[in-house]
């Protein structure tokens, strides 16, 4: 917590500033600014600790939450976790489901669908192949055929 305290013993004086003396004044205050950025800056540069780890600075993180907040934080993650662990094995469960199911229903009935597929390609062959010697000697099956026999 900050606590911010007036200095009643040093006087303020404010005196009419003219145009130059509010150029001046300002390059004054920029470089005021850029003297606290680096001394900010230098100060960041002697927090830091190499041998630090990942571990240490997100324990150090500790002390700005309060107990309570912490304890919330707490839950909310142990309840996340157990929500996606609960729906990713319940998705993993179902997933197992339909894939075996695929396997025992599906690879039958493709098997047959292909075993269809070729007996019908079979039966067009042997329609062409039928067609064409037909057309090569027209009635030469009537030829094989036995002639009926003489009583």
């Amino acid at each position: 917590m900050v606590t911010l305290t007036v200095d009643e013993e040093t006087p303020v004086i404010v005196t009419p500033v003219t145009e130059s003396e509010k150029v001046v004044v300002a390059a004054v205050e920029e470089d005021e600014e850029e003297d606290e950025e680096e001394e900010e800056e230098s100060d960041d540069e002697d927090d830091f600790n190499e041998n630090e780890t990942i571990l240490e600075r997100i324990e150090a993180l500790k002390d700005i939450l309060s107990p309570e907040q912490r304890d919330f934080v707490l839950s909310s993650v142990s309840k996340t976790k157990s929500t996606v662990t609960s729906l990713l094995t319940s998705a993993g469960s179902k997933l197992w489901i339909v894939s075996s199911s695929i396997l025992l229903l599906g690879v039958p009935l493709a098997l047959s669908i292909l075993g269809e597929t070729q007996l019908m390609e079979m039966e067009k062959e042997m329609q062409l192949q039928q067609s064409s010697n037909e057309l090569l000697a027209p009635g030469s099956e009537a030829a094989f055929q036995q002639p009926p026999a003489a009583a």
